[in-house]
């Protein structure tokens, strides 16, 4: 998780659909170097085991909520300039 509005819900439905047979959680923030369940992951793993990081969903919400944020300042720019948005009005 990359804030504190965002859920596990989809990220462990993902997992789960992915065939993930156990998933670590941490509800923390990156300042805390205490993480029991990165702990606890670890000493799960087996030799030969994978440990998948689902950092990538993070991101990429991330990466949609900078790109949103910038369409929706762009679009209160051109209205401030009394540009006409969207189609064609009849």
């Amino acid at each position: 998780m990359s804030t504190k509005g965002q859920l596990l819900d989809r990220q462990i439905a993902a997992l789960t659909a992915a065939g993930c047979q156990r998933i670590f959680t941490d509800k923390k923030s990156g300042k805390n170097a205490e993480r029991e369940e990165l702990g606890a992951c670890l000493d799960y793993l087996r030799p030969g085991g994978r440990l998948v990081f689902h950092v990538f969903a993070a991101l990429a919400e991330f990466i949609r909520e900078l790109i949103v944020d910038g369409t929706n300042e762009g679009l209160a720019a051109a209205r401030a300039r009394g540009q006409r948005l969207g189609g064609h009005r009849r």
